[in-house]
């Protein structure tokens, strides 16, 4: 890892690119939880649980 006196600002694009990535990363979940719960009675983290606890191995 490179210490602070060698860390180089972001350009204006990548600044650009960083902060509207953030915004989506923040908004998504929300926008898919709202949509899922239009068609069914499970939102998009309540089916995420359901995907990983069908994934685990029964022993």
């Amino acid at each position: 890892m490179a210490d602070a006196t060698t860390i180089v600002p972001l350009s204006p694009d990548e600044e650009t690119f960083l902060r509207a990535l953030g915004k989506v990363v923040a908004l998504l979940p929300r926008v898919v939880d709202a949509d899922m719960l239009e068609e069914l009675p499970t939102s998009g983290t309540e089916y995420t649980v359901l995907v990983h606890l069908s994934e685990v191995p029964h022993n």
